[in-house]
Formats: structure tokens, sequence, C-alpha cells
């Protein structure tokens, strides 16, 4: 009983860690949106070089690496994965900041991507063993609760940020914390799988299925690829959006950034 007991314990503390890790990831995914108009102010951007900034560099990297890091996490420690994912995205929230113009920017948000690009499928991997199949639904469930806090804080801090202090600040507080929640995910939350290394991460698992065997499974079933084609639709319209909110406001209704 005890001993159920402290693994529920262990569980629920790397759930509470990965939470954290999660908003954090839409927090500095988003807090570029509402940032974008005084940085094309700032650095006299144009509207073209603002989606290119807010959508593409994001999206080049993001979708085409968690594959390739979801199929790490199925072979390497998932908690060090999340940490170096976080690391590389926080770090580079904080470069977001110091960019002295779009090209800078440009690349800086590229590595955002990157980094978040390692999170989500380590902790959705990490949740399905921390957590038996009666409780796992609840634990998804409560990790998504992270994603519309995140970019609330984004939307409403950063814009008050930005307003009071300087959108370069913004970036700044928004990156640091993260550096710190890496180092807790590191050093406090193990893996239960232990600590293979990493140089066996990258030989053919005996008897699991290749990524290659994944996809043609995949590819056979219609529901997913409907899914799939849902997701992106919904993905590129709210991000186009999401992309232009805070120029509506300023330039057409006169709100913020003075």
């Amino acid at each position: 009983m005890a001993a159920a007991k402290t693994s529920d314990q262990k569980a629920n503390y790397a759930l509470g860690v990965l939470f954290i890790v999660t908003m954090l990831n839409f927090l500095d995914r988003q807090i570029i949106s509402i940032l974008a108009e005084p940085i094309k102010r700032d650095l006299g951007l144009s509207d073209t070089q603002l989606g290119l900034m807010t959508g593409l560099s994001f999206a080049l990297f993001y979708t085409t690496l968690a594959i390739p890091v979801a199929a790490l996490a199925d072979r390497w420690n998932r908690s060090r994965i999340i940490a170096i994912a976080i690391a590389i995205w926080s770090a580079m929230t904080v470069l977001c900041g110091l960019s002295a113009n779009f090209v800078q920017l440009f690349m800086a948000r590229i590595g955002v991507g990157i980094g978040e690009a390692g999170s989500a499928p380590a902790s959705h991997s990490l949740i399905a063993d921390l957590f038996p199949p009666e409780r796992r639904a609840g634990a998804l469930g409560i990790l998504g609760m992270s994603v519309p806090i995140g970019a609330f804080i984004a939307y409403a801090a950063g814009g008050w940020i930005a307003q009071e202090l300087s959108w370069r600040i913004a970036f700044l507080i928004a990156g640091v914390p993260g550096l710190l929640v890496a180092l807790t995910m590191w050093f406090t939350v193990p893996d239960p799988r232990g600590k293979p290394r990493l140089t066996e991460a990258f030989k053919p698992l005996p008897g699991k299925a290749s990524l290659k065997d994944a996809l043609a499974e995949l590819s056979q079933k219609p529901a997913y690829w409907h899914l799939v084609a849902g997701g992106v639709l919904i993905q590129f319209v709210s991000y186009g959006l999401a992309s232009f909110y805070g120029g509506l406001f300023v330039r057409v209704h006169g709100i913020g950034y003075g």
C-alpha cells in the first residue's frame, strides 16, 4: 500500500511538472503573436515578414522534427529529452528579445520551434507509463488544461509588459523561467524506463515496429488521415488569425501600445 501511494505521488508530481512545461510551451509559442505589432514598428517589418516570423519560422521545424524526436522518445530517457527541449526553446525565446533585425528574429523563432518539437511526444509517452489505463485519460486532460492557460498568460501578460516596458522585456521574462524548469525536469522527474544510454537509442529495437512499419499501418487507416487533414485546416486558420489579432486591434481600433 505504501509503495502504491509513493508511486502515485511520483506520478502526480511528474504530471505537475509536465503541466508547467506545457504551459510554458504555449506561452513561449504564442507570445510573439501579441508582440508582433510593437516588433513591426520597432524593426520596421512588413506584414509579409510579420507572417513569416510568427508562422513559417516556427512551423517549419516544429512539424518536421516532432516525428524523429518521438522516435527517440521510444528509446531514450524521456525526462531528459523534455528537459533539453525546454532549455532550447527557452534560450531561443530569450534570444528573440535580443534580436536586432528580422533575420535574427526569424532564426530565433526557428530555434523555438526546434525546441518545442521535443516536448509533446515525450510528455504524452511519459504520462502513458506513469499512469494506469483507468487514470490516463484524466492525466492527459489535466495536461491539456495547461494549453489555454499558457496562451492566456502569453496574450494578457505579454501585451501588458509590452505596453508598460517593451516587447524585448516580455520575451526575456517569458524565456528565463523555462531554464529553471528544465533543471527541475532533469533532476527531479525520473523516467520509469531508467536511463538507457544515448548510443543505444539509435539501434534497432528487436520485436518493435519501425517508423516505416508505423507509417505503413497508418496509411491504411482513412480515419487517421481525415483526422490529420481536419487538424491541419484548423491550425492553418487559427494560427493565421492569431498572427494579426494584435495588429487588428491596434491599427483598426486604436487599442494598446500607445
